[in-house]
């Protein structure tokens, strides 16, 4: 009724704008309601967008028609008022309704028609079509010739496709820094590669396996206009262990979620040669540990210690991952050790010791006795993830968990944990709704060595 009561004021206030005369002339306007009629474009029963409505009604005045409004509902009940062009001549009021892509779809109908002439003498009807609209006491009769429909906008079903992207495994390349044929931590390898669909591709990545620390990294690939290829640039961990670096699958989806996985043949008997993607990762031999070289007693000929040399916990390899070369190690006084790296350490590290002139007696290495074992306090799943926690075990360097989704613990992984105040750990990127199997162990150094306790309970959990 609010709503009906706001648009009778309107009437009334668009009605008496005009501007007071004499009052010579006190006959209100006559509007011929019967006259009323409304033209579709092209003979057309409803509109659509782009079409114009056409309504009209006679009315007349012996003084003149100043103005004449049509008052219309929406659908949705909201007000819209139409000022008429009138035509004095042919006593004919003609408004023009344009149909545009904002317009509301349904039913448009005539709440009231008014008409004033220069004297402000008014005169006007209400639809009696909808006697629930009109206020009490107003003169009503039937308006419908004016109502027209306007159609929903037909929305054209989204085209599918469920082919999945095409990946041109031949295409793919790669680039170092600077022409280099190695990269080190924090170098920035350029990749690319042919990938083709019949809609719009929404991911393409390509994932790295570093075989020296069994970690997957993915990069995400764009699309280049120029090059009509997708292009990327991993980025080398600063940490990254030496060794070789391979490509283990490359992805596709498209808009449709069509999906395409492409595998290396070195980890799938389905899969292709990417080996046009490895390259090998250099590290400084200024990472590794080398455990302290004793004093020697003199013997008239070259003395050459081999030091115990690891990174990461992964013991080195003389010949493979550098040589040794020595000086002033036949005399007796401050011999030279040099390790220089090779294959895939670079740089050199040098370490002294001493040739005694009398016989030194040979240490008695301390017994070495395992750290205490620790045990499994919790498992807290999450999606794509889970977090362990462990009892806390003194005197020990730190812990390691291991994690496989093999209860025999096949093709395992293993996070270590380098601070012995740490209890608990989150492992992520992990496949959904899978089960894994967890256990944990301590570690000590003793000798220059990493010593383990025993494994701790297995446990299991299943990722969200």
């Amino acid at each position: 009724m609010k709503k009906v009561l706001s648009l009778l004021t309107a009437v009334i206030m668009l009605l008496s704008a005009v501007p007071a005369f004499a009052a010579e002339d006190t006959t209100p306007p006559t509007i011929d309601y019967s006259s009323l009629s409304i033209s579709l474009s092209s003979g057309k029963n409803t509109v659509t967008q782009g079409d114009t409505v056409t309504v009209s009604i006679n009315a007349s005045d012996d003084s003149g028609i100043d103005r004449l409004i049509f008052f219309y509902f929406s659908p949705s009940h909201s007000e819209k008022a139409y000022e008429a062009d009138y035509d004095s001549g042919t006593q004919k009021a003609v408004i023009n309704i344009p149909i545009t892509e904002n317009t509301e779809a349904g039913t448009w109908f005539i709440y009231s028609i008014g008409a004033a002439d220069i004297y402000d003498n008014q005169n006007g009807a209400f639809n009696s079509a909808n006697t629930d609209k009109v206020p009490e006491g107003s003169f009503t009769t039937d308006l419908s010739a004016g109502d027209f429909t306007v159609e929903e906008k037909e929305v054209p079903p989204e085209p599918t496709e469920d082919n999945p992207p095409v990946i041109d495994a031949d295409s793919l390349q790669i680039s170092l820094p600077d022409g280099k044929t190695s990269a080190i931590g924090g170098d920035k390898v350029k990749l690319s590669i042919t990938v083709t669909d019949e809609s719009k591709i929404t991911d393409v990545k390509i994932y790295y396996f570093f075989k020296a620390s069994n970690r997957t990294t993915p990069c995400s690939l764009s699309y280049n206009d120029n090059t009509k290829k997708y292009e990327g640039e991993l980025t080398v961990n600063s940490n990254e262990l030496g060794g070789t670096a391979v490509i283990s699958r490359i992805y596709a989806v498209d808009k449709f979620s069509n999906e395409t996985d492409v595998y290396n043949s070195e980890f799938s008997e389905s899969g292709v040669d990417l080996s046009a993607g490895n390259f090998r990762v250099m590290r400084s031999l200024s990472s590794v540990y080398v455990s302290d070289i004793p004093d020697y007693e003199y013997t008239g000929k070259e003395i050459k210690p081999e030091p115990f040399i690891s990174d990461e916990g992964r013991t080195l390899t003389d010949g493979e991952d550098y040589f040794l070369s020595y000086q002033n190690n036949i005399k007796a006084g401050k011999a030279t050790l040099i390790i220089t790296g090779t294959g895939s350490y670079v740089g050199s590290l040098t370490r002294y010791f001493n040739i005694t002139s009398q016989p030194s007696p040979t240490p008695t290495p301390a017994k070495v006795t395992k750290p205490k074992a620790t045990r499994i306090t919790k498992l807290i799943k999450a999606k794509g993830a889970f977090t362990v926690k462990w009892k806390k075990i003194g005197a020990i360097k730190g812990y390691e968990i291991q994690y496989s989704t093999s209860s025999k613990f096949k093709k395992a992984k293993i996070k270590r944990i380098k601070k012995a105040k740490t209890i608990k750990c989150t492992i992520k990127k992990l496949s959904r709704k899978k089960k894994y199997y967890v256990r944990v162990r301590t570690y000590k150094i003793a000798n220059g060595k990493r010593v383990y306790s025993k494994w701790s309970a297995k446990k299991s959990i299943t990722t969200k």
